[in-house]
């Protein structure tokens, strides 16, 4: 049994000469490369790709055999960021790429035509493995995202990267701590927002036509937590708009706690705070809220008419009366705030997805501008963000027409910018679906990167 630093000593060896199993078995013998793949595994926390690039191997299927005859099986790791690398290069092929002109073209080529370009087989391997990691480190775009744009499988990038003796950038996710954010994330999940454990990770979804406001939304409430957020046009042949945006973000393991967060009531925890039940409330709003001008008629006058006169009005909707009427009941102790619930839409109502009867909080006049005020700091849905602000503008007098008018425009601003966002899910998902029509409905088929989404925007303003 060789010692630690025996094998250290064989490992930098392997780095310099390159050599592979039946090489190591030629040197050193068959229980010096069990001993060695034991090592690296256990030790340095290594997965079968990282073993098999380390090795210098070119496929995994090799490795997998030779496993099974040497009678090892592998420990389950977190994967080759665990522990550090043994002679780790990453830092050093990432000055090599900065100072490579080659190398700086071929970045810039691939992040403006989103293709290879035409001279990237001509480039060595060490350049196109500083090319990827540049990409990966610098530019923090996905193994994933990067094989689609080349062509070729993530793995096989990683075991290029790993060969060299680089570390592909570990996905960065840690626990929501921020109580804020907490309570905002239960009252976003009590609306339009699902959160449930997928494959083993906790991921947070929503299906939306809005894609621009949710885009936005998730950024700001996510990005602090997670670089894993996706976005996946959806076709659904059944349905009007026949297309929308799936957006998922993946949650760290302890941020579990939110599934066991109630939907029917305001947590108690949330009740103790007049900070952390305005996060909340901004959730639910940012879900299922809105403000709006209500239109109020006056006395009939001579000619047997009414006068139209319009004020600001806010409302959150649900099926369920006893959440809201829990969120008005908190609203009035806490923020001094009073409201009303009214029926939305009766039971079994023809033309709506739910037959169950629906009900909504309505908060009128000064009230509902006084709301607008203590929620604006807490909203992150950037269309309720802009409503907020005119009500705020606007105040509890009855509207102008030049101030209703601004709401007709507001109005109009979000139907046109919802347009473009179903225009924009048809032309993604039909770029990877050449025919929608005979291709099975799928939230998962294709993925449009965050780095990605401005250029999809700049090709449909061309249209």
């Amino acid at each position: 049994m060789r010692t630690n630093e025996a094998l250290e000593k064989i490992l930098r060896e392997i780095k310099r000469r390159r050599l592979k199993p039946k090489q190591i078995i030629e040197n050193y013998g068959q229980e010096t490369l069990k001993q060695i793949i034991t090592y690296l595994n256990k030790h340095y926390g290594f997965t079968v790709t990282d073993i098999v690039a380390y090795l210098n191997l070119t496929g995994i299927a090799y490795f997998r055999e030779l496993l099974r005859k040497l009678g090892i099986k592998l420990e389950k790791t977190w994967g080759y960021y665990t522990k550090p690398l043994p002679h780790n290069k990453t830092e050093e092929l990432l000055r090599k790429a900065a100072t490579n002109q080659k190398i700086q073209q071929t970045i810039q080529y691939i992040k403006q035509h989103n293709k290879p370009p035409p001279w990237f087989q001509e480039l060595s391997e060490e350049q196109k493995a500083a090319t990827i990691l540049w990409l990966n480190h610098k530019e923090k775009q996905s193994l994933r995202k990067i094989g689609k744009i080349l062509g070729q499988h993530p793995t096989k990038l990683s075991l290029l990267l790993k060969k060299h003796g680089t570390q592909p950038k570990k996905p960065y996710r840690k626990p929501i701590t921020n109580p804020q954010d907490k309570a905002y994330l239960v009252g976003l999940r009590t609306g339009d927002l699902t959160v449930r454990v997928n494959g083993g990770s906790l991921v947070a979804q929503v299906g939306t036509t809005h894609y621009t406001a949710w885009h936005q939304l998730f950024q700001k409430l996510f990005s602090k937590y997670t670089s894993t957020i996706h976005e996946v046009p959806r076709y659904r042949p059944k349905k009007t708009p026949q297309y929308e945006w799936i957006i998922i973000a993946t949650l760290h393991p302890q941020d579990k706690w939110i599934l066991e967060q109630p939907k029917d009531k305001v947590p108690e925890w949330i009740k103790q705070s007049k900070e952390l039940f305005l996060a909340y409330l901004a959730g639910y709003t940012d879900s299922e809220g809105t403000w709006y001008p209500l239109v109020h008629y006056g006395r009939k006058r001579r000619k047997g008419d009414r006068r139209k006169y319009y004020y600001i009005t806010f409302s959150a909707a649900n099926n369920d009366k006893q959440l809201l009427e829990d969120i008005k009941k908190t609203m009035e102790e806490l923020l001094s705030i009073h409201g009303y619930i009214t029926i939305a839409h009766k039971e079994g109502e023809t033309g709506r997805l739910s037959k169950k009867p629906g009900y909504k909080l309505v908060v009128a006049g000064k009230n509902a501008v006084k709301l607008a005020e203590l929620l604006l700091p807490y909203l992150k849905h950037p269309d309720r963000a802009e409503r907020a602000k005119l009500a705020v503008k606007h105040g509890s007098r009855y509207l102008t027409q030049e101030q209703l008018q601004e709401w007709r425009n507001q109005r109009q601003k979000e139907k046109q910018q919802t347009q473009k966002d179903i225009e924009l899910a048809r032309k993604t998902y039909q770029q990877k679906h050449k025919n929608p029509q005979t291709t099975k409905p799928t939230s998962t088929s294709f993925s449009l990167s965050l780095e990605n989404s401005s250029k999809f925007w700049v090709n449909l303003e061309k249209m």
